[in-house]
């Protein structure tokens, strides 16, 4: 019998009497949603829900989504353990074999008491610019620390989502609970392994599912303490800079290359010796095994950290390759990333005012502060640290400077002189990347100069450009003259209205055949919107309460939902609401290393499958199964490996793009499976990976964040979809991590400008002429929005994640209804 996916457990939680064989569970009933509907916190492996007893007493009650082996051992193990140790930031639980009856079967369940609290990061987020409340927290943290230590203990999986901060015992107390103790490290386990292997923004690399012992909390305790120290010192400027609302400042970048680190360097260019202490360390431990990593009792003394002997100092310095390295260890692996939930913990600290204040005004960051990679020489930084002292200037400069501009003077006045200068009426300013050819011919960086002669014959690297189908895009008239900068739109919000997707970044798509909005969220389910006045439609039915991010738009105003790891793929009408095919999804053998969810993808026709091992984040990942089968037959078209990324199908389901992180791009026609096209990018270094964020409906110009082929700055561009040359690349000015949306003929582009944290700016612009022709702003309220642009080019639809809006802007000339 297959095991049941969350859909039935959601199902069987509506009615705790049938369910439940628990007494107090029988007599609870589910806590419901605003659609009457019982809400989940899913996790990795389970869902916990929200029950209600008739005294007022609330449980959590965890649900398996998948079996695991050993599990009722496990339990009773780390239950003695715990009652042994009395350790007060645990919370009490049960294992139930026999716990929930879904589909005719039991299935065991984890019975706990509810607890109220804030996450980690919710603290830290709202007391980011009150020092005082920041140094209590770092102290209780520290306490709690040396009590798992001295409980030979290990959580497992210390990380924002598992640290919860609670009311005390008595009035103005408060303490921390800690919950989720599927990985915890008892000493009765030791010989077993965990199973998982905890948060990747908080792991040390060397961390695998197999890693098991009590060394196992050693680096997370110093990654949490390095990052509330830090806020003590950097505040709100800090944490808008470094937040992506899974992390504490750090992610797995950070401990992969500190050298390369935007943050830790910054860290320690503050000159702060506390922080300086615990991000030297932190540094440190990156590149050696898991037991060398200091514990944080034996750098830390009522709250406050040692200072770094000389030895550590230049040690430090290495890591971060402020001076010679010193010989590196061995390369730790890499660890596969977890999402976890709920379970508890809690160490009171009498009279600690931690409870959440009013935003205290924090100043948002500068574009420039924002875009601003690392502190130069003298110390300039784009935070609000402290400063070094600038150097003194060199006496020779004002020479130097005067020569320089003497020889600036000699070489244009020879350039206008062998020209004959502008041309009556002529413009005599460059506009940056004016495209002097067709669409799809590869142009220069907007950071580089235009060439002086544009007829002068392409470089030998240039691939020339490719023959057009029938359908390609026509190709303008060469300008004789560059074309005159006009200023963009300002675009007027034609409606807003309020589309919660729970402060998670929403996924939205414009369906034009049905003239609505679609739209959903990793916390949320996918809503349906008229676009015509942003009300909402019927939900629909078994969409599940999470996961809204996970469709995908089909043809003919239909959508299907691919979950990660789900048996079959849904489809609904998105008119009526009404559910539609079903697909069941194909077997493929198991991934590695970080690499082991099943992904789907299913063509706009719905006639092929895409079936996949990945991961979660974008990482360095192995080489692992993918597959392409025909939804009818189930036969495989096509059957290769892949070291992950993402896969886009064009409009009429002919041909399919795969897309690596590594650079490595193949085009496949179906449903012969032909490999078409191919290219490779450079081999990605740091975060410079290389991401697909939207196509044009025949695949001819893709929207695309990444470096490029010459291994420039990471950045938004569009690049061809036959060769990946850049067609346009946007420099100065925009966000280097902005999507590129696209209309389906690839002709304009959506894409954001630098954000200052005060207000989203949306650029679209036009590529044929490389200029902004209109541009939307909104108010940010700190947090990132994300946007799409209608297939017509007609209608650009804007969310702000942290205010829950949705703004839609229709576009200069558009006559969109």
């Amino acid at each position: 019998m297959s095991w049941p996916m969350s859909q039935d457990f959601n199902e069987a939680i509506q009615n705790p009497k049938l369910a439940f064989s628990d007494p107090d569970l029988k007599a609870s009933e589910a806590v419901v949603g605003a659609h009457g509907l019982p809400l989940p916190r899913s996790g990795n492996f389970a869902d916990v829900y929200q029950l209600r007893g008739l005294d007022g007493r609330d449980w959590a009650v965890k649900c398996f989504t998948r079996p695991v082996v050993g599990l009722d051992e496990r339990y009773a193990r780390v239950t003695e353990t715990l009652a042994s140790c009395g350790l007060p930031f645990t919370i009490e639980f049960t294992y139930l074999d026999k716990g929930i009856q879904v589909g005719g079967a039991w299935r065991p369940v984890l019975k706990m008491e509810w607890i109220e609290g804030l996450l980690l990061n919710q603290v830290v987020r709202e007391k980011a610019d009150n020092p005082k409340r920041l140094s209590a927290l770092g102290q209780m943290w520290s306490k709690l620390c040396k009590r798992l230590r001295d409980s030979g203990i290990a959580h497992g999986d210390l990380q924002h989502g598992n640290v919860l901060l609670v009311e005390g015992s008595r009035a103005g107390a408060y303490g921390l609970k800690l919950i989720d103790y599927d990985g915890m490290y008892v000493p009765e386990l030791a010989n077993r392994p965990a199973g998982e292997s905890g948060h990747p923004a908080y792991q040390h690399l060397g961390r695998t599912a197999k890693t098991y012992s009590p060394d196992l909390d050693r680096f997370p305790h110093l990654v949490i303490a390095t990052a509330l120290k830090a806020l003590e010192v950097g505040g709100s400027d800090l944490w808008n800079r470094y937040d992506t609302g899974d992390n504490l400042l750090f992610n797995q970048n950070d401990f992969r290359n500190p050298a390369e680190s935007k943050l830790m360097r910054e860290l320690w260019e503050t000159g702060d010796s506390r922080v300086r202490a615990l991000v030297g360390r932190l540094a440190i431990a990156c590149g050696k095994p898991i037991p060398q990593t200091p514990w944080l009792d034996e750098i830390v003394s009522d709250g406050e950290p040692l200072p770094l002997e000389t030895p550590e100092m230049r040690e430090a310095e290495a890591a971060l390759g402020f001076a010679s390295r010193v010989p590196p260890s061995t390369p730790a692996k890499p660890v596969k990333p977890i999402t976890t939930k709920i379970a508890n913990a809690t160490v009171e600290v009498p009279n600690v005012d931690i409870v959440p204040l009013k935003n205290e005004n924090p100043q948002p960051p500068t574009n420039r502060e924002r875009s601003s990679p690392r502190r130069d020489r003298n110390g300039n930084s784009p935070s609000n640290f402290p400063r070094r002292p600038s150097r003194k200037s060199n006496s020779h400069l004002p020479y130097l400077a005067i020569g320089g501009v003497i020889v600036l003077i000699l070489v244009v006045s020879a350039i206008v002189f062998s020209t004959g200068g502008p041309k009556s009426g002529e413009v005599a300013k460059q506009k940056p990347e004016e495209p002097t050819e067709a669409l799809l011919t590869p142009v220069r960086d907007s950071l580089q100069p235009k060439p002086k002669d544009v007829t002068s014959p392409k470089p030998k690297d240039t691939v020339p450009t490719p023959p057009k189908p029938k359908d390609a895009i026509p190709t303008p008239p060469k300008p004789k003259d560059a074309p005159v900068a006009t200023e963009p739109v300002l675009l007027t919000p034609r409606w807003a209205v309020t589309a919660d997707s729970e402060r998670a970044p929403a996924k939205l798509y414009v369906d034009q055949q049905a003239q609505t909005i679609l739209m959903g969220s990793e916390r949320t389910s996918l809503l349906v919107l008229e676009l015509s006045n942003g009300s909402k439609r019927p939900a629909f039915l078994w969409f599940g309460l999470t996961g809204g991010n996970d469709f995908y738009p089909l043809d003919r105003s239909r959508v299907s939902k691919c979950a990660p790891d789900d048996p079959d793929v849904l489809t609904w009408d998105v008119k009526t609401g009404k559910l539609g095919e079903k697909y069941p999804v194909p077997q493929i053998a198991a991934g590695a290393g970080k690499a082991t969810l099943k992904l789907m993808h299913l063509s706009p026709d719905g006639k092929y499958l895409v079936v996949a091992r990945s991961g979660s984040t974008t990482a360095e990942y192995p080489a692992v199964p993918f597959v392409i089968v025909d939804t009818k037959t189930g036969k495989p078209l096509l059957e290769i490996e892949w070291n992950c990324g993402s896969t886009h199908f064009t409009a009429d389901s002919s041909r399919v793009l795969v897309a690596e992180f590594n650079g490595r791009f193949r085009w496949y026609k179906l449903p012969s499976g032909e490999l078409e096209e191919n290219w490779e990018f450079a081999a990605p270094t740091g975060d410079n990976f290389h991401t697909v964020t939207d196509l044009s409906a025949d695949g001819r110009v893709l929207g695309y964040v990444g470096p490029g082929r010459k291994g420039a700055e990471k950045g938004p561009c569009v690049v061809s979809g036959q060769t990946g040359d850049v067609i346009h690349r946007f420099g100065e000015g925009y966000s280097e991590t902005s999507p590129v949306e696209l209309s389906a003929d690839g002709r304009l582009a959506a894409v954001m400008r630098q954000f200052d944290g005060e207000e989203a700016v949306i650029d679209v612009v036009n590529i044929l002429k490389a200029e902004a022709f209109a541009r939307s702003t909104t108010p940010s309220k700190q947090s990132i929005p994300t946007f799409a642009i209608s297939a017509r080019g007609e209608t650009l639809i804007v969310h702000n994640p942290k205010s829950g809006k949705l703004f839609r802007f229709d576009l200069p000339g558009s006559k969109a209804p």
